[in-house]
């Protein structure tokens, strides 16, 4: 779903899983456009879009608000629950959050895209509904976590690290508010501050 090949999991006949090796048949066919093998490996998370993509996706990003303490209250609690990436800063971690920034449900990896999937994966499991609450992550936002977020309806991306050129730029055309530097007290807004509910004293 992360990946925009199915919309919902009932279009899954069967999941094989030997060495290493996924193989997923699915109840529909795909365009020869879509079909490709999907890396857990490690990547420059960067890759062209096509305008009508954008659009397709643009159209799913609801708008609903969230506070400033509410994106400050999500990062500490990912900081606190990511355990491997607190023992040993060699992973990254993901997680959706709720309205008051709890977590619903989080993964950590060595990839900060796969930590993504696993994460959107567990909320499909749920049934959660990915329009009333957002990503954050400690990991770089690419063009491709974007992306991701974007195939699913989820309209905030937080991170506490930066966001590349790319990433921003995709993040403003299709309407997703993209948040980095998520640090202690502070955090820079990127793209579409409107979903973010500020301090009237705020200058941030």
């Amino acid at each position: 779903m992360a990946e925009g090949i199915v919309d919902q999991t009932d279009e899954i006949v069967e999941l094989k899983i030997s060495r290493g090796r996924v193989d997923v048949q699915l109840s529909k066919e795909l365009p020869m456009g879509k079909t490709r093998i999907i890396s857990t490996e490690c990547r420059s998370g960067e890759r062209k879009i096509p305008p009508q993509v954008w659009m397709k996706l643009k159209k799913q990003i609801p708008h609903v608000r969230f506070t400033s303490q509410t994106i400050m209250e999500s990062i500490k609690n990912l900081n606190s629950s990511a355990e491997i990436y607190r023992r040993t800063g060699g992973t990254h971690a993901a997680a959706l959050m709720d309205e008051q920034g709890r977590i619903l449900t989080i993964s950590e990896d060595i990839s900060r895209h796969s930590a993504v999937d696993k994460v959107i994966g567990k909320a499909v499991l749920r049934g959660l509904d990915f329009k009333e609450i957002f990503l954050a992550s400690t990991g770089r936002i690419t063009s491709d976590i974007v992306i991701k977020a974007a195939n699913v309806g989820i309209p905030v991306i937080v991170s506490i690290s930066a966001p590349t050129d790319k990433g921003i730029k995709l993040s403003k055309v299709m309407g997703l508010t993209l948040i980095g530097f998520a640090r202690g007290k502070r955090f820079n807004i990127y793209t579409h501050p409107e979903r973010i509910i500020l301090p009237k004293n705020s200058a941030d």
